[in-house]
């Protein structure tokens, strides 16, 4: 069997349904105070097919906290709006105006999240 493969930066494809890769800072644990990454897992829940926990979890004391509830699609288009906000940040600090292809970009992104949360209903 081979290895997943990479399609752009931080998205590792192996099947359908597949999540973002995130990066997080150190931190400390709010129980036991060891300092570690908190990278945001995810997991299927029991309530409705395709609808995931977004969750972070110690790996000392094992506590964790449910940050939200998602879907793999909403996950992906997260990320997505998450690059094209730092990419108009920096249009903006470059020309001084956010370029129109990034904006109906965003404005797109944003509204399929919308579309997909109210599909899924967890708006």
């Amino acid at each position: 069997m081979s290895a997943p493969a990479h399609h752009g930066w931080g998205v590792r494809v192996c099947g359908a349904g597949t999540l973002p890769a995130v990066r997080a800072p150190k931190q400390n644990c709010p129980r036991c105070e060891a300092e570690q990454s908190f990278r945001p897992r995810h997991r299927d829940t029991n309530g409705k097919p395709g609808v995931v926990e977004v969750y972070i979890k110690c790996t000392v004391c094992r506590w964790e906290k449910v940050l939200r509830k998602s879907t793999a699609q909403i996950e992906i288009l997260a990320d997505r709006e998450r690059r094209l906000v730092n990419q108009g940040a920096k249009e903006e600090k470059r020309y001084g105006v956010v370029k129109g292809s990034t904006a109906n970009l965003l404005r797109n992104v944003r509204n399929e999240m919308k579309r997909l949360r109210v599909e899924a209903g967890l708006a």
